[in-house]
């Protein structure tokens, strides 16, 4: 009875077209009260959902895109892909994934990436011959690849979920990621270089010269400090110099000093504004986890937790059927809800089952995130979608369209990660 009570109001409110965040919260206010509980035990909940130490990463991390995008170091890191890519045939779309991985690399956001390096791209891919709508589909295709590049704001948050270890998590992402990244550029490769390939204007594209080694050498003095930013970032969370918290912090120092010294692109104005923004986004992220967090206890106290464990046991004995099961529970969560909230509400229930079929927790996680991505591109409600729109103005339904090939990629590559662990994991 409570656990339909906890369902139904969470999506009564969602159908009149409240935030999800304030419907999930609802609801577990809801659950609380119906037990004979007070509205200081959520407020409780919801307020020791914050002392987490690793959860400080997010705010820094959002901080560290802003200043890197408002510093000169995106553009530096697409001007120095260009040199080297730009002599393919496909050049600007595969530039468009190098470039979104190594800002992954920075600012650990999905849709900090989607709008940092779209916003430069865009343009650019419409200027050489790609349709709009194509060009606009790659930016939130190559946008998910910022959280599977470390840091990654959703490793953080599935670590504070499962009690897993967020260090582990980053380490063993990134060559998922990067594998990510290949399956697109060849998926994309695939694409253009096909019989049916309808997505560039052939009179439109702009010939691109090669460059000559005082130009390649040029970019790259350019781009240096901003090359260096994951270095610094990656390697000092590896060596064991500094915490991923601690990364957060020593990433806003260094993109501000690289922005106001290297660059000189950051001022007192911009950098207030680069605080702003990050200050929206990483609350609009962290209110959804401290909701989540809410609703994750509602069910732990309704006993879900236990109940489902013995109905996913009982019928499923396979390892394989249990994966497969995983992977189209996120993908359908994926279409509806945040990857934060998948991991938050959803983790907690499947984690302790992974746990007992022998699976490694890190592998578990590495599939939950795959899968928290591909929801980002996926109808009805595809955040990397809808944020492309903002900036590209194209139609949300024409953006579904034309990222679907990907999706589909990312799902195939999804399997291949989930099945094959051992080629990346052990």
């Amino acid at each position: 009875m409570g656990v339909l009570l906890l369902a139904g109001s969470m999506m009564v409110y969602m159908l009149i077209g409240a935030p999800i965040w304030e419907s999930i919260t609802f609801a577990g206010i809801v659950s609380v009260l119906s037990r004979g509980g007070s509205l200081s035990a959520v407020i409780s909940r919801l307020y020791n959902a914050n002392d987490n130490f690793p959860l400080m990463a997010i705010p820094f991390f959002f901080l560290a895109g802003e200043l890197m995008l408002r510093g000169g170091i995106a553009q530096h890191i697409v001007d120095f892909s260009k040199v080297f890519l730009g002599q393919f045939k496909e050049s600007l779309a595969i530039i468009t994934f190098v470039a979104c991985a190594f800002f992954g690399a920075i600012s650990g956001s999905s849709y900090a990436t989607t709008v940092t390096i779209g916003k430069i791209m865009y343009p650019e891919m419409c200027k050489d011959g790609y349709k709009p709508d194509f060009a606009a589909a790659l930016q939130a295709i190559g946008g998910t690849l910022g959280v599977l590049i470390p840091p990654s704001i959703l490793c953080i948050i599935y670590g504070v979920a499962t009690g897993s270890s967020v260090g582990d998590m980053l380490l063993w992402i990134a060559p998922v990621g990067i594998f990510t990244m290949f399956v697109y550029i060849f998926t994309v490769i695939f694409l253009l270089r096909s019989k049916k390939n309808d997505k560039l204007i052939p009179a439109a594209r702009v010939e691109i010269q090669k460059p000559t080694l005082r130009i390649m050498f040029d970019r790259f003095k350019g781009a240096f400090w901003a090359l260096l930013t994951p270095i610094i970032i990656l390697g000092g969370i590896y060596a064991g110099i500094f915490t991923p918290t601690e990364c957060a912090v020593v990433a806003v120092v260094y993109a501000w000093l690289v922005g106001i010294f290297v660059y000189k692109k950051l001022s007192i104005k911009t950098t207030l504004k680069a605080i702003l923004n990050a200050s929206v986004g990483s609350a609009s992220v962290i209110i959804i986890v401290n909701a989540a967090n809410l609703f994750s206890w509602c069910l732990t106290i309704n006993n879900v937790g236990p109940s489902i464990a013995n109905i996913v046991q009982s019928n499923i004995h396979s390892v394989v059927i249990f994966l497969l099961a995983v992977n189209v529970t996120y993908l359908i969560a994926g279409m509806f809800v945040e990857g934060s909230v998948t991991i938050t509400i959803i983790t907690p229930l499947l984690f302790p089952i992974a746990i007992a079929f022998g699976l490694n927790p890190i592998h578990f996680g590495v599939i939950t995130i795959l899968n928290c991505i591909i929801g980002t591109t996926t109808p009805p409600f595809g955040g990397a979608v809808f944020v492309t729109t903002g900036f590209s103005q194209i139609p949300v339904s024409n953006l579904f369209k034309e990222v679907m090939p990907f999706t589909i990629a990312g799902f195939v590559a999804c399997l291949l990660v989930t099945y094959f662990p051992f080629l990346w994991l052990y």
